[in-house]
């Protein structure tokens, strides 16, 4: 007699007779004891598009590689279409195997997820007990990570902190796990920031309802930064809240291990890797793998790796004039050309993507334009972009707010007006590269134009993790920087650091505002004694923290 094994939407059979079930988190296990038998039918139905291109197709032990893009058998309308990557039936399986399958969106829509339907069947050699979590879809050379994991979360809601969510705008809890209630393993597989990547090959519209790009991770951002005031909160329901706290390990599970021990990590990078971090974490601190924040943290923190503490040793190795490529570019020494006189000074540009002056990087008004040899200073007037998107440039003329003293042959550079960068205050970095990963540091600069400074959706996620007992001196920057962020007219009023507080959009258009709400109402008590707990060892055995007084 065959067994149909059915996850959501999609439905397995083989051949024989096997116990089967779901996990915690609605995840598909078989248990075959001994030998192989034969995946027969899976439905819906590998077919093709109108196009003639092959969609809902399905992988067997998919891989996470050093590709961020890497060749798949999914779906042939995106990038990297392997055909001998495609599991075609009949599919051979024994106990270790895992099968993933794929409802294509069709038609496709840019950004907003491939899929309507992902399911991962996982091959046992014995029953999954009550309780349990399986571990990754994905699998990594030398996988060897357990099956699954036990967690009570029955026990977590009894003793959890629970803050009080009273005038909270949250969403019906359907609209909620419409988004966030569908699986998505394959962040683990392909994770690229193009449009091949975590935006196509991820669950459609897991983002919410952002009209053109919903799976973008600063949409993702907002999600998770609201489901985590979820988790804080007695918003919903207890079997609610349980069931989005399953949900959550779930996801965390999927994405933990392949970013923690493929070897294979995920750095800084726009607005985009900036939700993965809240979901890990709560997996792992419920799975008794706390000690393991800082591993995740060092090797996969996204763009949680942009927040850093400023600390004297940066000052004086990054911050300080230099003539280095690969340092923040404001600082660096450049030897003037011919100048046009008056109140303009021009400056040379040499910038590549991958070094110099990035078109990303800005000047800020009130930049102090310094030359070496005397100490000569002149106060930049307007923001600067230090390129051009081709990065193209040879030269940019910067207006002062007076006459220029700078002449042909001099060697300046540009600081910040003082107060912006002290010891112990917390910054931003697009690419990151003063945290937990080597980044892209001369991309860097204290303005509050920077790309992408305003894009991230932090603070619900960091604040509520903090909240409810997860913390650690690894995310303690992201805790805060978003504290600085929201104070007004930091660091001063013509260069105020963008909101990082944000509103999240269901898939029908109604916006919700949980993680401010959160924020306003429980910030300063939750930074307040995490400064209290002296959580966070500063980088500098010669510098002092300055604690914040805005």
């Amino acid at each position: 007699m065959a067994t149909v094994i059915t996850m959501g939407g999609v439905s397995f059979t083989i051949s024989g007779n096997y116990s089967w079930g779901l996990d915690e988190a609605g995840v598909a296990w078989v248990a075959i004891p001994t030998g192989t038998d034969t995946i027969t039918s899976i439905t819906p139905s590998q077919t093709t598009d109108s196009n003639g291109d092959l969609i809902n197709g399905a992988m067997l032990n998919p891989v996470r590689t050093s590709d961020a893009g890497p060749n798949q058998g999914f779906d042939e309308r995106q990038d990297n279409y392997d055909a001998g990557s495609v599991a075609t039936l009949p599919i051979t399986v024994q106990a270790g195997d895992i099968v993933i399958k794929t409802v294509a969106k069709d038609p496709y829509e840019n950004r907003a997820g491939g899929f309507t339907e992902i399911a991962s069947l996982h091959v046992l050699s014995s029953t999954l007990p009550s309780g349990e979590y399986l571990g990754s879809s994905i699998g990594w050379s030398g996988k060897s990570t357990p099956v699954s994991y036990t967690v009570d979360v029955d026990s977590w809601y009894s003793s959890r902190p629970v803050y009080n969510s009273t005038g909270f705008s949250l969403p019906p809890y359907a609209d909620l796990m419409e988004s966030f209630g569908q699986h998505y393993p394959l962040f683990g597989f392909a994770w690229g920031a193009t449009d091949y990547g975590y935006q196509s090959f991820s669950p459609y519209r897991f983002g919410g309802g952002n009209v053109n790009s919903p799976n973008y991770g600063r949409y993702i951002g907002q999600m998770i930064s609201l489901v985590m005031v979820a988790l804080a909160t007695s918003y919903y329901t207890e079997a609610q809240t349980k069931q989005i706290a399953k949900t959550m390990i779930g996801h965390g599970l999927q994405w933990a291990d392949p970013l923690i021990f493929s070897g294979t990590g995920v750095g800084p990078d726009g607005g985009h890797f900036q939700w993965h971090q809240p979901a890990v974490l709560f997996a792992l601190y419920l799975t008794d793998r706390s000690s393991e924040y800082s591993d995740f943290m060092a090797l996969s923190p996204g763009n949680w790796d942009q927040a850093f503490q400023i600390t004297q040793a940066l000052i004086d190795s990054d911050f300080s004039p230099h003539s280095s490529t690969i340092k923040p570019s404001m600082w660096r020494e450049r030897t003037l050309p011919a100048q046009p006189g008056g109140s303009t000074l021009r400056i040379p540009i040499a910038g590549t993507g991958v070094s110099g002056d990035y078109y990303q990087t800005h000047i800020p008004e009130g930049a102090i334009a310094t030359r070496v040899s005397d100490g000569e200073t002149g106060v930049v007037s307007t923001t600067y972009a230090l390129n051009d998107a081709g990065q193209t440039l040879t030269t940019l003329d910067v207006v002062l707010n007076d006459t220029s003293p700078f002449l042909e042959g001099d060697v300046i550079y540009f600081d910040a007006p003082s107060g912006w960068m002290n010891v112990g205050d917390f910054d931003w970095g697009v690419r990151g590269g003063f945290a937990n990963l080597v980044g892209q540091p001369w991309k860097y600069s204290p303005s509050a134009q920077n790309a992408y400074r305003g894009l991230q959706a932090w603070a619900g996620a960091i604040f509520a993790l903090y909240a409810i007992g997860i913390r650690d001196p690894s995310i303690f920057p992201v805790l805060g920087y978003t504290y600085r962020a929201e104070k007004t007219n930091i660091p001063s009023a013509a260069n105020d650091f963008p909101s990082i507080v944000q509103s999240w959009q269901t898939i029908d258009g109604s916006t919700y505002t949980a993680s401010s709400d959160f924020y306003n109402a429980y910030a300063d008590d939750v930074y307040s004694s995490e400064v209290t707990r002296d959580l966070y060892i500063l980088r500098s055995s010669s510098a002092s923290i300055a604690l914040l007084s805005q």
